[in-house]
């Protein structure tokens, strides 16, 4: 057994929930006639040697367009077809420990930090119910991340498996999972995911 095996297991585990996140909302959005649909990031990825993964934790190949041999992330965004915007998105999910956010190598102080957060700070997390590691089609609310960012405290990991991850105080077992289609209560009025997402893109 390769000594990385445990780590690619992981990989493979969380890009197929990724995928299969992606493939729900977009049914969803298909049955509801909406021009919306999730996109990955990186539509392609290779599964990368440790060494790789140092390498290539870079700031352009996490955010941007990148090569598959160096493309890292699973970020996805939203598209809408006939207007032409995107919302860019973080899937993560009920069984997580916290809120984590996995930094480009190099950024360790906190000026670094808060920088590379300005530069994300308007991505949007969608997360997913995930009990006993399968992925169901339940969700919490959409939430913006520069809330977090601006509400939440987070720390970064020191642990050697944890390295360049930054962690929030924030635990999504805690957030009330729903069907797509369920009214979310919002003050006085309610709407389903699919309107906080159509009223994020505006």
């Amino acid at each position: 057994m390769k000594k990385n095996d445990g780590w690619d297991g992981s990989y493979l585990k969380g890009r197929e929930d990724n995928a299969k996140v992606v493939t729900m909302f977009n049914k969803h959005c298909r049955e509801a006639g909406v021009p919306l649909r999730m996109y990955h990031q990186h539509p392609v990825q290779k599964v990368m040697t440790l060494p790789e993964k140092v390498k290539n934790n870079k700031i352009p190949n996490r955010l941007w367009e990148a090569e598959v041999t160096k493309a890292m992330g699973m970020d996805c965004y939203i598209e809408d077809e006939v207007k032409s915007r995107r919302l860019h998105i973080l899937t993560r999910y009920s069984n997580d420990f916290n809120f984590f956010l996995k930094l480009p190598s190099g950024i360790c102080s906190d000026e670094e930090i808060r920088g590379y957060l300005r530069t994300i700070e308007h991505y949007y997390i969608l997360f997913t119910d995930r009990p006993n590691g399968i992925v169901l089609d339940k969700y919490g609310p959409l939430t913006p991340l520069k809330n977090l960012i601006k509400h939440v405290p987070y720390g970064l990991e020191t642990s050697k498996g944890n390295r360049n991850r930054l962690t929030f105080e924030y635990s999504p077992a805690k957030l009330l999972y729903l069907p797509f289609e369920a009214k979310r209560g919002k003050w006085f009025f309610t709407t389903t995911l699919l309107d906080q997402i159509k009223e994020a893109m505006k």
